[in-house]
């Protein structure tokens, strides 16, 4: 079950980079990818998963579609930083030029 849902993020993850690229499924517009890939993270992200939580706030920061809000980035970057996912806490610190956890009591 863990494999199976390890395999599962990965999927996920790998079809929001490739939404962000500007890659997305034919026939989807932009903003409906995007607003799928999300749909596929949030449960994940929402479930404590620490990658999940990095992707979606990436998503919000850096996704095509004009779902922009940096209010979230920061919100799920956040709670992945949280648990040490490094990747998060750099992101947050490029953002806000402060400590992470000045950024994240400003926003919680």
């Amino acid at each position: 079950m863990v494999e199976k849902s390890l395999n599962w993020l990965r999927f996920a993850a790998a079809a929001l980079v490739a939404a962000i690229a500007g890659c997305a499924a034919p026939g989807l517009s932009q903003v409906e990818s995007d607003q799928r890939q999300r749909a596929l993270l949030l449960d994940a992200a929402r479930s404590g998963d620490a990658q999940a939580q990095y992707a979606l706030g990436t998503s919000f920061c850096c996704g095509d579609g004009g779902f922009y809000n940096t209010n979230e980035a920061i919100r799920w970057w956040c709670a992945a930083a949280a648990q040490s996912h490094q990747l998060a806490i750099r992101e947050l610190t490029k953002l806000t030029q402060i400590s992470v956890e000045e950024a994240c009591k400003a926003h919680t």
